[in-house]
Formats: structure tokens, sequence, C-alpha cells
């Protein structure tokens, strides 16, 4: 697995455009479950080129407590997405996350995973996911490699035009099936949302991308707001 992945993603650094970019959120809520429940930081780098894209991603919760940092994400992907029609688009994504931090010591101080146990039952879950979006958005997602429950995610969002500059969606979403990870014994929605985002401008080189979730995970019920900015 490690040197399939290897060879899908080095040849592409010889025409890849790269880019940057990090978000510092409230909290990191994912699918309707509160990840460390602190706020964190996000790093992203990518490099794309007609469409394909692959990099990293991460989130980093700013609490150095061992029940925060158990939230920790490092994920590597790789996609491809077209615009169909204008205002219309569709592509798939490859997803490798990890979670460097397992749990705590007896001194209590991080347990850290191996990154480069690509075995099953180690640190790597493979997710491959596709997604539409256009006067609806939707996505579908699978885990095909170290999830003895193949847990699967189907998300629909409806995106709302806005006179301002304020881009609005109403969201639901859910696993089709038992998945221990979402804490469901079946099909189960796990997230219904508002989302709103906006740039805000600083000045002519610089702006700053504003977002604020309002969700509700009928699973565990509980309800989250948090908000993000990024650059």
């Amino acid at each position: 697995m490690k040197h399939l992945l290897l060879c899908l993603l080095l040849p592409l650094t010889a025409f890849a455009q790269f880019d940057f970019s990090a978000d510092l959120v409230s909290r990191y809520v994912w699918r309707g479950l509160d990840f460390g429940q602190s706020p964190a930081f996000q790093p992203d780098i990518n490099f794309e080129k007609s469409g394909v894209s692959f990099g990293a991603w991460g989130s980093y919760a700013l609490d150095a407590s061992p029940s925060a940092q158990a939230g920790n994400e490092l994920d590597f992907y790789i996609g491809y997405s077209e615009e169909i029609m204008d205002g219309h688009s569709i592509g798939a994504t490859v997803i490798d996350y990890t979670f460097p931090v397992s749990g705590a010591n007896s001194d209590g101080s991080n347990q850290y995973t191996d990154i480069t146990d690509f075995s099953e039952g180690g640190s790597h879950t493979i997710e491959v996911s596709a997604f539409y979006e256009g006067m609806v958005n939707l996505a579908y997602a699978i885990n095909v490699y170290n999830d003895d429950y193949a847990t699967n995610y189907l998300r629909l969002g409806y995106p709302i035009t806005s006179t301002s500059a304020t881009d609005l969606e109403v969201f639901v979403g859910g696993t089709l099936n038992e998945s221990p990870a979402y804490g469901t014994t079946g099909a189960a929605v796990t997230e219904v949302g508002l989302g709103m985002s906006k740039d805000v401008k600083i000045n002519d080189q610089l702006s700053l991308g504003t977002s604020a979730t309002l969700v509700f995970n009928p699973v565990t019920d509980q309800g989250h707001f948090f908000v993000g900015v990024g650059f």
C-alpha cells in the first residue's frame, strides 16, 4: 500500500502547481463528531494541475491535554475534479486517514501511533469518495481499507443563493450502516446543520476566509456551533 501511494504521488510533482493554506477553528467537528473538544490549527499543502490534486491536511488541537491531542489528525489525499458545465462539478478523492496520538501513557504523556505501519490493523484507513456540486451538493464516501465495517457516509447539501457575499448551505449527512466510528448500530443521521462562509477583504493583496457552522448530531444528541478563519 505504501509503495502504491508513492508511485501515484511522486510523478505528479513534475508538473504540479503548489499551494498552502491554513485554518484556525474554534472546534474541529466533522460529520457531526467533535474531535478533541478544543480549538484547532489545520494546515493544508497541495499540488494541483489540470484537475488532479494531491497533498496533506492536518488538524492539531491547541489544548495540550492527551484527550484533546487524541483528536489530532494527519491525512494524505489524491483527487480529481472537473466542471462539467457552468456551475456543475464532479470529482472523486482517495484519502488516507491517520491519527498521530492514540492515547496517553501512564505518566500522562501522549502515546503516539506508528505512522509507518500500513498493515491491516495499523494506523492508516483508506476512504474513497465521489461528489457532485451544483443545484445540490451530494457526496458519498466508503472506507475500503482497515475498516471491518466498510463504513460509508452520504451527505446532501443545498446551497442557498444570497444577495450578500455570504455563501449559505443547509445539509444533512449520515452513515448507511453500522459504524463504531460514528456510534451507530445501523443507518443513522449524524449531522443536520447550516453552514455559512464569507471572504473578508483586508487589502488588495490579502483576504481571509471566514466560516460559521451550526450542527446537531441526532445520534449523540449534541449540538455544535463553531467558527473558523483561513488564509
